[in-house]
């Protein structure tokens, strides 16, 4: 007694790439407490692939979650994490088949920043009229890089022309779109007293 049987040999590795469509760059971050992960993945076989989402917490906890699915028949899959901590994330995903051909999408670092950075305003003393403007502007983060913004009452941030009292303004934000700001105050002297 005999019978015939079909034996396919799959050397190919499962197509698998980030969707433009809400999933974060790498190096971003945001003033929210979610990560939305969306991927296309084609397998040319498609016999029992799966798709395992990874979520890792760089801060302590190491791996968040991991999640497994199985091909959907459109090959989107979407994953949303949700009620995280602020901190540094990690995430990837990796299409597994059958036949034990596996491929991973690239790594991506987000970073969930919902607090304020610091920002100092500082003015030396005294000021005289032709003098190098007296304030600086910084701004600290400690999670994200920050960029920083200054403004004066006087309408000049570059020079001092005008006697009198005046208000600066140092504004920072962080990578996340959280600003703070602090002001300090600065007086212009007539040279000659």
């Amino acid at each position: 007694f005999s019978a015939n049987r079909t034996l396919t040999v799959d050397t190919t590795i499962p197509a698998l790439l980030y969707s433009t469509i809400g999933t974060p760059d790498n190096a971003t971050a945001a003033d929210r407490s979610w990560i939305l992960v969306n991927v296309t993945a084609t397998d040319i076989n498609n016999v029992s692939s799966k798709l395992v989402f990874s979520l890792y917490y760089v801060n302590a906890t190491g791996l968040v979650n991991q999640t497994q699915y199985s091909y959907p028949a459109d090959g989107v899959q979407t994953i949303n994490w949700t009620s995280l901590a602020e901190g540094t994330y990690v995430f990837n995903v990796t299409a597994n088949d059958s036949a034990t051909n596996s491929n991973s999408t690239s790594s991506r670092t987000f970073y969930i920043d919902r607090t304020n950075p610091s920002a100092t305003a500082t003015c030396t003393a005294p000021v005289y009229e032709g003098d190098s403007f007296p304030c600086t502007c910084s701004g600290t983060d400690s999670l994200t890089s920050t960029t920083t913004s200054a403004s004066s009452t006087s309408g000049s941030t570059t020079a001092i022309t005008v006697v009198g009292t005046y208000t600066y303004t140092c504004t920072a934000t962080d990578a996340a779109g959280n600003s703070a700001t602090d002001t300090e105050t600065y007086t212009v002297l007539n040279v000659g007293g």
